[in-house]
């Protein structure tokens, strides 16, 4: 009688350790290279003249000067956070804003979300704006 032997299937083919070694490579490299990016971010992009210019019981409305010094077009996450007088957070606000270079625009945020109603004991004095800056690690 004849015998076959036949082929294992599907066959297994394993990547070399040389492309291993390379794709981990890349990766800390894309890592640096977004860590970077997000430091030149902060260089290039201003924030000055916060201040919470009206409220009521449902909202405020932060006021903002917002400066761009590089030669690009820029989409920039801010973080905005509201105290009282004791220091604690009445609301924030994550946003993103496009700057167009070289330009210096004020603009405003209504902050509509908050944690309680504000009353007269509750009044918003304090604002913080910062350039939000995304982490990979």
């Amino acid at each position: 009688m004849l015998k076959i032997d036949r082929l294992e299937f599907p066959k297994k083919y394993p990547f070399p350790n040389c492309v291993k070694l390379l794709v981990v490579l890349l990766v800390f490299t894309g890592i640096l290279i977004h860590n970077c990016s997000q430091t030149n971010l902060t260089k290039e992009i201003q924030v000055s003249n916060v201040r919470i210019t009206t409220y009521s019981k449902v909202h405020a409305e932060v006021e903002y000067l917002l400066t761009n010094k590089s030669a690009f077009k820029r989409d920039v996450r801010l973080l905005v956070r509201i105290f009282n007088e004791t220091g604690e957070e009445l609301g924030s606000a994550l946003y993103m804003v496009q700057t167009l270079p070289y330009s210096s625009k004020p603009m405003v945020k209504i902050i509509d979300k908050l944690s309680s109603p504000l009353e007269n004991e509750n009044i918003p004095v304090k604002a913080t704006l910062e350039i939000y800056r995304r982490k990979v690690i």
